[in-house]
């Protein structure tokens, strides 16, 4: 005697169950990868975020210790950035610091990193973000501050 139990579902039951048990598991796979597609997209703009503010931003010991070397009176031209001192600690830097970014850069020049044979007369200005900048400067006509202000700079 062959009992049947009709409590379980038929075959074509079965069989549609099965594929709306699937079709659920695939759209609910697909709604999980593009949110691992998102993060993964947030996580990458954010560390690029990050490699350009640190770029653009000087850190603590580049303020105090780091000067660019530029090869003529402009932003736009070739830069060095050259270690004139250790770790130092100063909101402002002090006339001995401006010194010695000075006489790094005129190393610079004086071995020939920039092509000239001579070492022109050498400025050094405050950037924004704090580094001592240097750059050669033709005339001393003018005043100091208005040579950095035309760099968009300040005097030291």
């Amino acid at each position: 005697m062959v009992t049947t139990n009709h409590s379980l579902p038929s075959e074509a039951e079965f069989a549609r169950l099965e594929g709306e048990l699937f079709a659920r598991i695939g759209r609910k796979h697909r709604s999980q990868v593009l949110r691992h597609r998102l993060a993964a997209a947030v996580v990458v703009a954010a560390v690029a975020g990050a490699g350009v503010a640190a770029g653009t931003v000087a850190n603590p010991t580049q303020e105090r210790t780091f000067a660019d070397c530029y090869a003529s009176a402009s932003t736009a031209s070739a830069m060095h950035q050259t270690q004139y001192a250790k770790k130092q600690y100063y909101v402002h830097p002090s006339t001995a610091n401006v010194a010695r970014a000075v006489q790094q850069c005129a190393a610079l020049w004086d071995a020939g990193v920039y092509g000239g044979a001579t070492t022109p007369q050498l400025q050094a200005c405050l950037a924004d973000n704090l580094i001592i900048a240097v750059f050669p400067r033709e005339s001393r006509t003018g005043s100091v501050s208005e040579f950095c202000e035309n760099l968009g700079m300040s005097a030291p």
